[in-house]
């Protein structure tokens, strides 16, 4: 699996978060992410304050997108499309519903969303912290 930006490998790691596997990839040259639909769903259903996954993927077909540059790791030969909710731009891949973060994207959503009134404890964030991270940005973007 390829990394959408630089087309380096991506490494893959699984977590348990908090019960179930989720696997993440990371590429170590830009350190983008990438979670797959199937991860992304896990991921929610272990958060109860999360919209449901299905809602989200309802949120993001009922949006205006671009057609991106980039490939879709895990569907090869299609494109992930671009699309900002919030103000946070996603790429996603309408055909797996995964979804790419660019270097330091979660990062910068985070103060954006804080000064929104959303809460978030990132002082604890240990060796699950992106499962964290892109639970917590989902839940902000795709919330209210």
């Amino acid at each position: 699996m390829n990394c959408p930006d630089c087309y380096s490998i991506l490494s893959t790691k699984a977590v348990k978060y908090p019960v179930d596997a989720i696997v993440v990839h990371k590429c170590n040259v830009c350190d983008g992410i990438w979670i797959a639909g199937t991860s992304l769903k896990r991921l929610l259903t272990s958060e109860p304050s999360a919209p449901s996954y299905e809602k989200i993927v309802e949120i993001i077909n009922q949006k205006n997108h671009l057609s991106g540059t980039k490939n879709c790791p895990s569907c090869e030969n299609k494109k992930l499309h671009v699309l900002k909710i919030r103000g946070v731009e996603l790429d996603y891949c309408e055909s797996c519903n995964g979804m790419y973060f660019d270097k330091g994207e979660l990062e910068g959503v985070i103060p954006k969303l804080k000064s929104e009134g959303f809460k978030y404890d990132d002082a604890g964030m240990g060796t699950y912290w992106v499962c964290e991270v892109i639970t917590w940005v989902l839940v902000g973007i795709f919330s209210g």
